[in-house]
């Protein structure tokens, strides 16, 4: 038998939302502010156009920041 009463429900997921800045090594860095997804970036231009264009180009989804914290990127 099925129990639906036992199945964790999700709450309702928030639209993605990016931080954009330079991490300590000073490369230009986007990442989602719940660590779901980002990147390096050649510079400040294409990193907030990759932010842009996650969030659907929410101009309050995106935020400048002077240090983005490290994060690790998963090797393929």
């Amino acid at each position: 038998m099925f129990r639906t009463d036992m199945i964790d429900v999700a709450p309702a997921q928030e639209p993605p939302s990016f931080l954009v800045g330079c991490d300590e090594q000073d490369r230009w860095v986007a990442v989602e502010v719940h660590g779901l997804c980002g990147g390096f970036f050649a510079d400040r231009a294409a990193a907030l156009k990759f932010a842009y264009e996650e969030t659907g180009w929410r101009k309050d989804a995106v935020r400048f920041v002077t240090r983005v914290s490290p994060f690790q990127i998963p090797p393929c």
